[in-house]
């Protein structure tokens, strides 16, 4: 028996040993404890989040939904909308047209460049509009809005709109665009505003111009940038998800930009162009009010349209201004420099006067040349009437037959320094002061000039070149018309300007710009300006007048100059036809004039590239301009491409020759 007990021991039972049994109690064991320890760790962790839920809850509810709010409100700039421009008599010259911009916020949008390119389904979108898309992404933030494609047609909007969903991240959105109506009437006086670059952004407070894309330019847009920009606006508002206004918490509206009235006539504007254009010249066209120093009409041909630069002008489209022979982009009428010929003769007597270097009764024999008395064996100064000359010349007969000779003997007695000195209170060799920017000086030269420009010393021969308009003198056109308008007025000057009203936006009233008086020029005989002034009328109706032969057909006498530039030197005394010439190497043509000739309201100059004699091509036009000017017979002018886009208003020369 104790056999069989200690037999047992060992025995299974029910097929499991004691040692199996021991290990399944063992593990049971160890699986309670995991489990115990498992819901202990899972009791604490979702205790802990409670708590901390808890916590953020109520202890720290008040930080985290200022937070939250903080999050959703953003503040925004407001752009201001851009002051206007109008002419004379009211009509606009520049103004913005509400329009509809395509665009695109790429952080909301999966693929906007794939996108962009299903665009053609719906609009017209070309490569000008790719470029300018390109443009506006490397200029902004990646969550920033990028303007697809402006100005949008009224069908392109109710089209897209329709499947605007299937473009995320894209919306129409209203803007104002600025219009030129008078495109290329105006592009050189009036400007155009375009894009805000790298270099803008140096000088612009960014605190007024963070909402606005566009700053003015060139020309009147870019004088009064200040003024017709206006003061930025903000709102703060809270927002959605999507970037939708929920509302708004604050808000200070924008104040809009001054608008300006000039002093400019689209008509004449308009009737200097076409004239211009229709002769095909390269040149320009200034008239002024004597009476005022108004700038009337500014014109340089070719122009081009303003418009164009607006929103981004394309490569191929600049590539063509740029690289045109006919320099559309140069403002002639301001940066131009020519020789201004024998229309500086008026004023040259004027100095012989002053000077006592001549009197009226005065006579001074030309033989048709003239040879400098203390250097006989020098070359010879030739008239532009070789064949004889003109024989005695007075003062009067001197500019109604435009006598060289006369003019080089009164140019060396005056000598260079009196000869600067005189023609300076006419406004050449400095800049007017009109209120556009980019003005030439032109060049009035003397001694120190010379010396600092080419390290060379002054000859009596380029005294004899600038008494006759030609030599080192130039002149641009509108200091040309400046002079004309300070003969018309016997010495007195104005500042000539084109802003002559300025209209606050807080105010109904236009507020009237002053420009400071200016002193008169200096003329010692009493009897000067009306001896000019006579021998200017006879220039256009006396017998031997070299403007006898223009039609003037007014009703009132018009004081007048004719001029012929050269632009090549003859050398061997040579003279060459013209149709011998090339056309570059051909005379410019001058003609300045006022009107009436007893109460002048107009001064007027012109200046015509290569086109010849100034009484046979400047003069002409320059009497057609002013008779269709008085007559006032002129239609309308029109916008130069009918209505605007969108239908919504808010609203150097060294010859020693010359001839007339």
């Amino acid at each position: 028996m104790a056999f069989l007990k200690k037999q047992s021991k060992g025995l299974p039972i029910n097929g499991v040993s004691h040692a199996q049994q021991m290990g399944e109690i063992q593990n049971s064991h160890t699986f309670s404890r995991r489990v115990i320890l498992l819901m202990i760790a899972i009791i604490a962790g979702v205790g802990g989040l409670i708590g901390r839920a808890y916590y953020l809850q109520v202890f720290r509810h008040s930080y985290y939904r200022t937070r939250s709010e903080k999050n959703r409100v953003k503040s925004q700039v407001i752009p201001p909308l851009r002051g206007n421009i109008y002419d004379r008599n009211g009509l606009a010259l520049s103004e913005n047209i509400l329009s509809y911009h395509l665009i695109v916020n790429r952080a909301k949008s999966p693929k906007p460049d794939e996108l962009v390119k299903l665009l053609n389904q719906y609009m017209r979108f070309d490569e000008t509009d790719l470029e300018r898309y390109e443009a506006d992404k490397r200029k902004k933030l990646f969550n920033q809005d990028v303007v697809v494609r402006s100005d949008l047609s009224e069908d392109e909007v109710n089209v897209l709109s329709v499947d605007l969903y299937r473009f995320p991240g894209f919306d129409i959105v209203p803007a104002y665009r600025r219009y030129y109506p008078y495109g290329n009437l105006t592009a050189h006086v009036v400007g155009y505003i375009n894009n805000i670059n790298k270099k803008d952004l140096q000088s612009l407070d960014m605190r007024e111009y963070s909402g606005t894309t566009k700053v003015g330019r060139t020309g009147i847009e870019r004088e009064y940038e200040s003024q017709l920009h206006g003061q930025a606006g903000f709102r703060q508002a809270e927002f959605s998800r999507t970037g939708k206004i929920v509302r708004v918490l604050n808000q200070v509206d924008p104040v809009p930009g001054d608008d300006l009235y000039l002093s400019l006539d689209i008509k004449l504007q308009q009737i200097i162009t076409q004239e211009l254009e229709t002769g095909g010249f390269e040149g320009a066209g200034v008239a002024i009010n004597p009476q005022n120093g108004e700038v009337l009409a500014m014109c340089s041909n070719p122009g081009f349209d303003a418009n164009l630069f607006v929103d981004g002008i394309s490569h191929k489209d600049y590539k063509l201004l740029h690289d045109s022979p006919r320099k559309n982009l140069f403002n002639r009428a301001l940066k131009g420099n020519y020789a201004p010929a024998s229309t500086i003769k008026p004023i040259m007597a004027l100095a012989g006067l002053n000077y006592y270097v001549v009197t009226p009764d005065i006579n001074i024999r030309c033989t048709g040349s003239y040879r400098i008395p203390e250097y006989k064996s020098t070359k010879k100064f030739y008239c532009w009437k070789r064949a004889g000359g003109h024989g005695e010349m007075n003062v009067k007969s001197s500019i109604v037959q435009s006598c060289d000779v006369y003019y080089y003997t009164v140019g060396k007695e005056l000598g260079i320094a009196r000869i600067h000195e005189y023609l300076s209170q006419f406004g050449f060799g400095a800049k007017t002061g009109i209120d556009l920017p980019g003005e030439s000086t032109g060049i009035l030269p003397d001694k120190t000039w010379k010396q600092k420009r080419y390290n060379k010393g002054w000859f009596i021969g380029d005294t004899i070149n600038a008494s006759i308009g030609q030599g080192y003198l130039t002149v641009t056109p509108l200091q040309l018309a400046y002079s004309t308008a300070i003969l018309a007025v016997k010495g007195k000057r104005y500042r000539p300007h084109l802003v002559t009203h300025v209209k606050k936006t807080l105010s109904d009233q236009k507020e009237k710009t002053s420009y400071a008086k200016m002193e008169d020029v200096v003329q010692r005989n009493p009897h000067a300006w009306d001896i000019i002034g006579h021998s200017m009328v006879d220039v256009m109706t006396g017998s031997q007048g070299t403007g006898r032969k223009v039609k003037v057909g007014l009703p009132f006498k018009i004081a007048g100059k004719t001029g012929t530039a050269q632009v090549f030197s003859f050398k061997n005394e040579k003279r060459i036809k013209k149709k011998d010439l090339k056309k570059k190497l051909r005379d410019n043509s001058v003609f300045i004039s006022y009107a009436p000739a007893d109460n002048p309201v107009i001064a007027l100059a012109i200046i015509l590239e290569n086109a010849g004699g100034g009484s046979e091509t400047a003069a002409p036009i320059a009497t057609k301009i002013l008779r269709r000017y008085f007559l006032q017979n002129e239609p309308d002018v029109t916008p130069d491409d009918g209505d605007p886009p969108q239908q919504k208003k808010q609203t150097n020369n060294t010859s020693s020759e010359d001839s007339t």
